[in-house]
């Protein structure tokens, strides 16, 4: 059976597109490109409602934040911006950012609390990683990855990629009366990071010790480990171009300038077996991404087509085929419901230059199986993948 074509084609960008990020709900896809562009569509009407120059030089993330959206550019910056009203949104805070080894931020929310935390490399080590708190942008963890080595050690290289996430622990409680069967919960912050000599490393920490400090906690001075490397592992012989972790925390993938996809299985750390490498049949991948379910993983290659498979066993499920140019960005649609609307945000009706070659409609299915891909040749293509798991 052939793949099924896109059932929508965005053209709002004339430069290579750089990232993609669908907002909760799946009412909205934030793009950016090389040339610095932000664009918002409304996957309701399909047409642009937001378009600016976020940045000077080429967009390394976009994100959703507080109703509003956070940007990372080549230009050594991190902005946040107010929620999307009409044309381009106000910049409402912006923080360094360093650019040098093209590794996009990670946004983890902190559960129950409008606060969230933001992985990125280190100011001056690109090598280092250092944690910031929204919305103070306070750094709160400074060279979290840090450990000693001999005077002429290997080094790792530039940090490449990098997935932060609350891991919600529940341990039991004693019985209390009508407390009975209730449990607390002891957060760990946990960071996965990729590194430019192939290497994968997984750290974590205590997420309530993290933000009770008063001081930012420095993995270069502090006496106490608050950070701890849980594994590491070697995953390719080349830089890691693109990493992708489940929701779940439970599967890591990476991909090089080599045939192989990698799966890590975070849960089974603890065992003999952590890393598995699927050969593929070409050379180069530059992006990946896991489906909301963390069933379906999709690969993006040089060769512009996605290659689909099962996350669990790497099985091979299919390829799609469109952009003539390599695949810079993938993103699978949101689970997560959309917050509800502020008073005056988010305005729809702007003009747009996109057009659909595919129809669209009845073909576009339910929202969480949409597959955005963004490639070198200036467009961006919605996909319905609609596969049996």
């Amino acid at each position: 059976m052939p793949a099924p074509p896109p059932f929508f084609i965005l053209r709002a960008h004339a430069a290579p597109l750089s990232a993609l990020h669908f907002t909760p709900g799946n009412t909205h896809l934030l793009a950016g490109d090389q040339d610095g562009v932000v664009s918002v569509s409304d996957l309701r009407t399909r047409r642009v409602v937001a378009s600016w120059e976020a940045h000077k030089g080429g967009v390394l993330g976009v994100g959703e934040w507080a109703g509003g959206i956070i940007s990372q550019g080549r230009d050594n910056a991190i902005r946040l911006y107010a929620p999307l009203s009409s044309g381009p949104p106000e910049i409402t805070r912006e923080m360094p950012a360093n650019a040098l080894n093209f590794c996009a931020f990670s946004l983890a929310r902190v559960p129950g609390e409008e606060t969230a935390l933001m992985a990125v490399p280190n100011l001056t080590d690109s090598e280092l990683i250092d944690i910031y708190a929204l919305p103070s942008l306070d750094r709160v963890g400074a060279a979290v990855n840090f450990l000693p080595r001999a005077k002429d050690g290997p080094r790792s290289g530039l940090v490449m990629s990098l997935h932060l996430a609350v891991l919600p622990h529940t341990a039991p409680r004693e019985a209390e009366g009508k407390g009975k069967g209730k449990a607390r919960t002891e957060d760990q912050l946990a960071l996965v990071a990729a590194y430019e000599d192939g290497r994968v490393e997984l750290w974590s920490c205590p997420l309530a010790a993290l933000l009770e400090r008063r001081a930012e906690w420095d993995g270069r001075k502090m006496a106490d480990k608050l950070w701890s490397r849980v594994w590491e592992g070697k995953a390719h012989n080349e830089a890691v171009m693109a990493m992708a972790v489940d929701r779940a925390f439970e599967r890591a993938f990476t991909v090089s300038a080599d045939h192989r996809v990698v799966r890590i299985d975070l849960a089974a750390l603890a065992g003999e077996v952590a890393i598995k490498a699927y050969p593929t049949q070409q050379i180069g991948n530059s992006a990946l991404a896991v489906s909301g379910d963390g069933r379906i993983l999709a690969v993006g290659g040089w060769d512009g087509k996605i290659r689909l498979f099962s996350a669990a066993t790497l099985k091979p499920l299919g390829a799609l085929a469109y952009h003539r140019e390599s695949v810079h960005a993938l993103a699978w649609g949101s689970p997560d419901p959309a917050p509800p609307r502020r008073a005056g945000t988010l305005a729809l009706g702007a003009d747009s230059d996109s057009d659909s070659e595919d129809g669209g409609g009845d073909e576009a299915g339910d929202p969480t199986n949409w597959l955005a891909s963004g490639a070198k040749d200036r467009r961006i293509a919605l996909w319905n993948i609609d596969i049996a798991r």
